[in-house]
């Protein structure tokens, strides 16, 4: 191949590097104009019911959009603003703040909608707190644009709620979780550990309703005091304690169990004070947080049971020995659990008389 042959190739490559160029600016900058034409962030509506039917209403915008969205709340009439709205400035939004007075019925019953979606081809994310409790998270679009507060809680909703809230306070509460495992370490055979474990359901099921209720209202630094407590007395139990001169804890199990289970109960219901309860449904909104509990309990403690079974099986067929229990486990664990408990103690006595 000459000179000119190689000038010519290198002049088509030129010709073909700068097509290719000018289709790739042309298609950025269709993507551009699309992006701009149809955000895909979506706008936020957020309503905290409290206490005499007021409402802290809070509107998010993207930044982008800001100053041209068409994106319009609507709330009921019967809300009337307190005062004069407050904007400010996040780091990928700016949103809009106002108190309202929505009279003694509050948002139950109420339409709440939006203008403005089917021109801007956004989503608004509307996220409702009443007062009683109950949560409702919606996304509105041009399709649906106007979601009704229920007056009544809906009682599937209640159920799915307040169970999944059951479940994450026991998964989150490290203390509880702890004293499940050393109740597990204490008790021999299944039937045995069956009702231990039913004996402290009882337990905190009695306090968890009474506190829960109003009934009885014990002071929740001394509650959490205990609970770290009976950490504490069921390690020494386990480090100390022998099946051929059993203390009380380890003959009566159930009973050691379901005493403490009135403690840890009272903890429980701290929680589910806070959370509140719907006025409306609150039998079933007790049994959905009690039951999520148990759920998360018998997965805690059984479900290592029943795996660490099925393992064994698996090599029993497969003619291998079982795994021996490694010998520092139940030495290192009632240290482990009471080290935590006397640090939780310590930690929260200190916060009695902290200023």
């Amino acid at each position: 191949m000459d000179v000119a042959d190689l000038e010519l190739t290198a002049r088509r490559r030129r010709r073909r590097a700068a097509v290719k160029a000018r289709v790739l600016l042309a298609a950025l900058a269709l993507s551009a104009g699309a992006a701009g034409a149809h955000p895909l962030a979506p706008s936020l509506l957020e309503l905290v019911e409290q206490a005499g039917g007021h409402v802290l209403a809070r509107f998010a915008v993207p930044r982008a959009s800001f100053g041209t969205a068409t994106v319009t709340p609507h709330l009921p009439e019967r809300c009337a603003p307190l005062g004069a709205p407050s904007v400010r400035a996040e780091e990928t939004r700016f949103v809009t703040e106002q108190s309202l007075d929505c009279g003694a019925a509050g948002l139950a019953g109420a339409a709440i909608g939006t203008s403005g979606l089917d021109t801007t081809h956004t989503d608004l994310l509307l996220r409702i707190a009443l007062a009683s409790g109950a949560t409702h998270q919606v996304l509105l679009n041009a399709e649906r644009p106007t979601f009704t507060v229920p007056e009544r809680a809906q009682p599937g909703r209640v159920l799915v709620e307040y169970g999944w809230l059951g479940a994450e306070h026991l998964a989150t509460g490290f203390d509880h979780l702890l004293f499940l495992a050393g109740l597990a370490l204490l008790v021999r055979g299944a039937r045995r550990l069956i009702a231990t474990l039913t004996a402290f359901t009882v337990g905190h099921s009695i306090t968890l309703a009474l506190v829960a209720l109003g009934v009885a209202s014990p002071p929740t630094a001394l509650v959490e005091i205990g609970i770290a407590a009976s950490l504490v007395l069921l390690a020494i139990e386990l480090a100390l304690g022998d099946d051929r001169t059993p203390s009380l804890l380890r003959r009566r199990p159930g009973l050691a169990s379901g005493a403490f289970g009135l403690v840890h109960g009272m903890g429980f219901a701290g929680a589910l004070r806070e959370i509140g309860l719907p006025a409306d449904a609150v039998p079933l909104a007790l049994f959905a947080f009690n039951l999520g509990l148990e759920l998360t309990q018998i997965a805690f403690v059984g479900v290592p049971i029943l795996l660490w079974r099925a393992f064994a099986r698996l090599r029993g067929r497969a003619g291998l020995r079982p795994l021996p229990v490694p010998r520092a486990f139940p030495t290192l664990t009632p240290y482990a659990i009471g080290g935590f408990g006397a640090f939780l103690v310590i930690e929260r006595v200190a916060g009695l008389f902290a200023p």
